[in-house]
């Protein structure tokens, strides 16, 4: 693996340099001079690269076929709650995430605790964040 090869796949990755030496348990200048050419790349390092490469694309695959199965039921729970609410003539609110699914503030406090005094929800992070009195705590959307 080349200097040029390694800077590419960190930027790939949209690593910063520090981050990407912390992800392979060496120090930031150590990397700069991985990444400068100064030093040579260890076939350790290099390793742990196309393993990290490896394991990526590997959850990439699985992540897509739980997106795509979770995209299908949660579509037609959206449409089943909108026709519901639709007849009783009230407004319906979905909360939309990023990877496609959709889901009802309802559905969110039934996730939570009781009685909370606010509630943050994150959709891009898949998570409902809520607090109550001195405690805290986050659940998953989807």
């Amino acid at each position: 693996m080349t200097n040029e090869e390694l800077k590419k796949i960190r930027e790939e990755k949209k690593h910063g340099k520090g981050e990407f030496a912390k992800l392979l348990g060496v120090t930031p200048m150590v990397y700069g001079r991985y990444e400068s050419g100064t030093l040579k790349i260890p076939e350790n390092i290099e390793a742990a690269v196309k393993e990290m490469i490896a394991k990526a694309s590997d959850k990439v695959v699985a992540t897509e076929i739980e997106v795509k199965k979770k995209t299908r039921s949660t579509a037609r729970k959206a449409k089943e709650a909108v026709k519901a609410v639709a007849s009783e003539k009230k407004t319906a609110i979905l909360i939309q995430s990023q990877l496609g699914g959709t889901i009802t503030p309802e559905e969110v406090l039934k996730r939570i605790p009781e009685g909370c005094d606010q509630v943050y929800i994150k959709p891009e992070e898949n998570k409902a964040y809520w607090v109550k009195g001195d405690e805290s705590g986050a659940v998953e959307l989807w």
